[in-house]
């Protein structure tokens, strides 16, 4: 078994308290989405903004809602 197979049963049977986490910390969550995608911006000149924008959204959407 690999390391890819090892982390996905890891995730598998502990599926329930991530999302929880996540769940719980969406603040969190989205505080840090929105600041690496500000780095993100910033280190390429906001060349890339739009799908950056997109990501943080799609990212956000998800938060809370697992």
């Amino acid at each position: 078994m690999g390391l890819f197979d090892k982390a996905k049963d890891a995730v598998i049977n502990h599926q329930d308290k991530i999302k929880d986490a996540v769940n719980s910390h969406e603040d969190q969550i989205d505080q840090a989405v929105d600041k690496i995608g500000d780095k993100i911006d910033s280190v390429t000149g906001d060349k890339f903004s739009g799908q950056i924008d997109a990501a943080q959204k799609a990212v956000k959407d998800r938060t809370g809602n697992l």
